[in-house]
């Protein structure tokens, strides 16, 4: 009914004066049929936008025909004309948040608060923009963590992810599991810092081959390896050889082993070096206790 005439919203049931869709439909056949509709739509400025787009009244007219408070119909106001919000958004990248959809999805608007921002506008983007990868890879490359914002392709996008890694290594936590298992993007947010690898896939963490070049640069890197890795000899004395305090890392069982392994006669030099960590060895035979 709305379709056809607006006005017939005064004689809708409650439950349909409240409904955002009849509304919008009604005030698109005739704007005054806002003032029939419940009190928090008529509070949308995106609604009340609707309706001031048929007409170019003033301020203070829109806000008596439509039966809509000033505030809203002034933020209305401001969707209406697009040059409000750029300059806006241009004056302060925050107010992107506040921006109509339109503004939202301005691409060389967005751009410019996402580099006036250094990345962190890219959170009030437009979903579309979201999934731009030109926008998403300024932003990342300004601010690594934005990748939080991107879409889902693109946090499993290898150069998208890799671009914030290089900015920030921890952004590697905010990709997609695919690419957490790139050994490529691993091996770079390694290079960075060792906690990089608590980001890395389950899958690389139980790969022999990976963990041992992790272990060959970093030994404490023996931390983030699978439990069934840890229990590897060749990949625990490669740890140990390269820091020893990666023996704390290890299962029990094998702390003896690689302590014997080491081949150092000197115990002196051998307390000094694992600064007893948290556990004893008896040089003498006994075992570790």
């Amino acid at each position: 009914a709305v379709r056809v005439r607006g006005e017939a919203l005064r004689h809708a049931a409650p439950a349909l004066r409240a409904d955002r869709g009849v509304v919008l439909e009604a005030v698109a056949q005739d704007r005054f049929a806002l003032r029939h509709a419940d009190e928090a739509v008529r509070a949308d400025p995106e609604v009340v936008a609707a309706a001031m787009k048929l007409s170019g009244h003033t301020l203070e007219c829109h806000t008596q025909e439509l039966a809509a408070k000033v505030h809203v119909v002034r933020q209305a106001g401001h969707s209406v004309d697009a040059s409000v919000w750029q300059t806006k958004v241009r004056r302060d990248w925050r107010k992107l948040a506040e921006a109509p959809p339109d503004a939202r999805d301005d691409r060389e608007l967005v751009l410019e608060a996402v580099r006036e921002s250094w990345g962190e506008a890219l959170q009030f983007a437009s979903v579309a923009l979201k999934a731009d990868r030109e926008v998403v890879l300024e932003a990342v490359r300004l601010r690594g963590m934005s990748l939080e914002y991107a879409s889902e392709e693109l946090r499993g996008d290898v150069e998208v992810v890799r671009a914030a890694t290089l900015q920030n290594w921890e952004a590697l936590s905010l990709a997609t599991e695919e690419a957490r298992a790139d050994r490529g993007l691993a091996t770079e947010a390694l290079i960075q810092h060792i906690d990089a690898l608590k980001h890395v896939s389950e899958v690389l963490r139980a790969d022999f081959d990976f963990m041992l070049r992790a272990v060959q640069r970093h030994g404490l890197a023996l931390r983030f390896a699978s439990e069934e890795l840890r229990q590897n000899f060749d990949l625990a004395l490669e740890a140990f050889n390269n820091d020893s305090l990666a023996l704390r890392w290890m299962p029990k069982e094998l702390q003896e082993r690689v302590w014997e392994a080491t081949g150092d006669p000197d115990p002196t030099h051998r307390r000094t070096t694992t600064r007893w960590l948290d556990v004893n060895v008896d040089v003498g035979g006994g075992g570790a206790r």
